[in-house]
């Protein structure tokens, strides 16, 4: 993982400055340098915060340096944790940077500034006991003035020019503004020295306006001006200098983790980078917090998300930061469609979500509201159904989460946790059992290893997103391996019309499909051969031969009948073969009636003598064959099945399979004329009602020729 991060560090050497500030600061050190008056004069560097304050006081300090006669100090009060240390240290700094003796006595200047410190120092002193100490010992040795001006005159018989750099006052708290600029106007004011304050002016006076006149930001700014004798104010960054800034440190990202992204992806970004993010770009500090927050984010999600979306959903958390928030809160307005049943569009929602969109952006520019709008649509696709009344189709989302996009419900997540969620299953692990499944040599416990880290139906679903990409040599022993393990597919409880969602139903279509893509169909057929050949569960197999044929075109199938009918036989003779001495109805009995069509198609002889034994092993064996030819209803979310009338296409069916007059024989043992005789419910849709008299009275109703069930009286 390499988190690398573009360092938020100012600048030294010109070959270093982007911006042009380079030239802005040796002029300043060059008026510096040829100033003639003594006065002390104090100057205001204005800038707001990243836009390269501590890089021109690097410039500024480098060219004065090259010259002997000035003497440069460097003090920066936001080291120090309260008011006295840090005018104590201030002085002690400056102390150690003149360092000479006064012309007139044996006496360094160090020693006079100590005592000057304590005497200036004395209203911060929190010990009145301490205070009295110090303006006695500062007093037994010389008044204030007296002291200054010694001060001041070593500077002059020393022949140089003292110049203080004081930074980050913006930093400080509003007494410790005030304390800095007393220092500089009344305290410190020597000789020969110049002060160079670097702070952001609206900051600044915004914090000790309170101090002043009528205590606003006004005040303040009107204090500035008794302090700062020469203002100057930082030259913006020009945009294209920005821009090419910006552009750098996104590559230096890129390049480090190995990422290249092409054309399509370029112009993705950029097209929202354009419209959103360049207006919002008005510090180089706001261009590296955003290389910074890539150098941690995209090694954390290489390979398990999409790049592009990542590098726009993180352009959003710097350059606006509520719109953000408000994102990862609410993922229902950007995730989920805005289109309810019978296309109609939810517009409520639409008006929630405005209104909260035109909240959040009060403080912006109209030009950067619309460029909000495409960097939002770009990221989340569906927004269009709420901005531009487009509706997306109904599969889309199947895309996006192939492309692993921020858009897709599943990856939404991962883009503001970082890491893959318990029960997700990693992109890369996936890429990796991909790369390697075909030549393992234990590749059951491959599959079961990656159902473990996940799920059966995360893992169906993401083979599914990429079952048209999958090679061959991946996907044979893919099949036959899920095939074996089929009872790794657990069910997820979904049921009736739904219950292809299950992974049991989703891993046969994916074989199926995985068939069906490969173009070599011999190929394709000795796999599905081979797969039905295992000791499977009967079920599936059916399973499978059924979304086999699904995968076929309308005009063309996969296979030919001949080849189904030769897989059908091959399960029966399985079933047959495992049933031994049993009936297949006691062991299948939910299948059977496909097995029986199976068999009177294949050996009708055989299967007659069959159904006979069948019939004879026991009085009511003639219900059960009843019951299992015919189809089941499953009603809403219920997960039970319930018999179906025996209506005149159902009785065809039945009799098509079993002789009617061997049924009818064996119901009129069990039941007398009059017990046959009664009222028929024909009722379906009031769930669980059929009984064993219902069904054979509907059975002899088609069986004596009645008519329609429209001319029999429906039980309510």
């Amino acid at each position: 993982m390499n988190t690398k991060r573009s360092p938020d560090n100012p600048v030294h050497l010109e070959v270093e400055d982007k911006f042009q500030r380079f030239h802005f600061s040796k002029r300043i050190a060059d008026t510096i340098r040829e100033r003639e008056s003594e006065e002390c004069i104090v100057l205001g560097i204005y800038g707001a915060w990243g836009e390269g304050k501590t890089s021109v006081l690097n410039f500024i300090q480098s060219g004065l340096n090259q010259e002997t006669e000035m003497i440069t100090l460097n003090f920066n009060p936001w080291r120090y944790p309260d008011e006295n240390t840090l005018l104590q240290q201030f002085f002690t700094k400056l102390a150690n940077a003149l360092d000479t003796n006064l012309k007139t006595t044996t006496e360094k200047i160090g020693a006079t500034l100590s005592k000057y410190a304590k005497l200036v120092n004395v209203p911060f002193v929190a010990d009145l006991s301490g205070q009295m100490e110090a303006i006695g010992d500062a007093f037994g040795a010389v008044e204030v003035e007296t002291l200054k001006d010694r001060i001041s005159q070593a500077i002059r018989d020393s022949g140089k020019k003292l110049v203080i750099f004081i930074d980050d006052i913006d930093r400080l708290d509003k007494t410790e503004i005030h304390s800095i600029f007393r220092l500089v106007k009344l305290t410190a004011d020597f000789a020969n020295t110049t002060y160079l304050l670097f702070f952001d002016e609206e900051m600044v006076s915004a914090a000790i306006g309170g101090r002043f006149g009528a205590g606003d930001q006004l005040a303040g700014k009107q204090f500035l001006e008794k302090i700062i004798q020469v203002p100057l104010r930082i030259p913006l960054a020009q945009p294209a200098a920005l821009q090419a800034f910006f552009i750098e440190e996104i590559n230096a990202v890129l390049d480090r983790n190995g990422i290249k992204v092409n054309e399509n992806e370029t112009t993705r970004f950029f097209a929202a980078f354009e419209k959103a993010i360049l207006g919002r770009l008005d510090t180089p500090r706001m261009a590296i917090r955003y290389a910074n927050t890539l150098s941690f984010s995209i090694p954390m999600l290489m390979g398990e998300v999409d790049i592009v979306d990542l590098m726009l959903i993180e352009a959003l958390k710097i350059f606006y930061p509520q719109h953000y928030e408000f994102v990862k809160n609410e993922p229902s307005f950007f995730i989920q469609t805005y289109y309810g049943f019978e296309h109609s569009r939810n517009d409520k929602k639409i008006t929630w979500l405005k209104e909260t969109l035109d909240d959040l952006g009060k403080h912006l520019t109209v030009r950067e509201i619309d460029g909000l709008k495409v960097l939002l649509t770009t990221i989340f696709p569906r927004l269009e159904e709420a901005f531009n009344n487009i509706r997306h189709r109904d599969n889309v989302e199947n895309e996006w989460y192939r492309q692993k996009l921020i858009a897709a419900p599943v990856y939404f997540e991962r883009y503001f946790s970082y890491a893959v969620i318990k029960g997700d299953l990693s992109d890369v692990v996936f890429e990796d059992f991909v790369g390697k499944f075909a030549t393992a040599t234990e590749k059951t416990q491959k599959l079961k290893t990656l159902i473990e880290l996940s799920s059966s139906e995360t893992l169906i679903k993401k083979l599914r997103s990429r079952e048209e990409l999958l090679p061959w040599e991946f996907a044979s022993p893919l099949a036959e391996t899920i095939a074996e393990n089929i009872d790794l597919f657990e069910s997820n409880g979904a049921v009736g019309f739904f219950s292809w969602l299950d992974p049991f139903s989703q891993s046969a279509i994916l074989i199926s499909r995985l068939i069906a893509i490969h173009e070599n169909r011999t190929e394709g057929y000795e796999l599905l051969k081979k797969i039905v050949e295992l000791n499977l569960d009967t079920k599936y197999s059916f399973e499978l031969i059924r979304w086999v044929k699904a995968s076929g075109k309308e005009d063309k199938a996969l296979f030919t009948s001949a080849q189904m009918t030769d897989l059908k036989v091959i399960i029966l003779a399985k079933c047959l073969g495992h049933a031994k001495d049993q009936y297949l109805h006691d062991i299948y009995p939910d299948l059977v009636y496909r097995l029986y069509n199976i068999w009177k198609d294949k050996d009708e002889e055989a299967f007659n003598a069959y159904i006979k034994s069948f019939l004879e092993a026991a009085n009511d064996n003639y219900l059960k064959l009843l019951y299992s030819l015919t189809s089941k209803l499953t009603l809403g979310s219920s997960p039970n099945s319930y018999t179906r009338n025996i209506d005149q296409e159902q009785f065809k069916y039945i009799t098509g399979v079993v002789d009617k007059e061997l049924i009818k024989d064996y119901i009129s043992l069990n039941y007398t004329d009059e017990e046959l005789s009664g009222e028929i419910n024909w009722e379906e849709l009031s769930g669980p009602y059929q009984t064993d008299q219902n069904l054979v009275r509907q059975f002899m109703h088609w069986y004596q020729h009645k008519g329609t069930v429209d001319e029999v009286e429906v039980i309510k």
